[in-house]
């Protein structure tokens, strides 16, 4: 198992209103850190007992890796009264796991709250 953790930055551009919603695309970029909880044990073994694409590395309890994140997505503001949602593309990377850089996409989502003037 593993925690992910990042601060991140966004850049909300072309808001639109429709019916009682606000809409606004946005940008995303943010770094952080991947940390490893092994549970029952000390270390587990990544990549098995070694391949033919590199050999076997141990991971540890507690072993962090830094990572950055960037994409785009949706808010939409204003759906439920100051309740919203917003849901966003990103790719994340690992750029030193191990000596390899890993990259895979993500998709999240969640509540947005809003208040204030608009």
């Amino acid at each position: 198992m593993g925690f992910l953790y990042d601060v991140n930055a966004a850049w909300n551009f072309g808001q639109r209103q429709f019916l009682n919603a606000r809409f606004s695309p946005y940008l995303v970029v943010g770094a952080g850190g991947l940390t490893s909880e092994i549970r029952d044990g000390s270390a587990a073994f990544v990549n098995g007992g070694g391949t033919a694409t590199g050999p076997a590395h141990v991971l540890h309890d507690r072993d962090t890796f830094f990572t950055v994140n960037y994409g785009g997505g949706l808010k939409v503001m204003n759906v439920l009264g100051p309740i919203g949602f917003r849901a966003d593309v990103r790719g994340r990377t690992i750029p030193n796991f191990f000596r390899q850089t890993m990259n895979w996409p993500e998709v999240t989502g969640g509540l947005l709250l809003s208040w204030g003037e608009r």
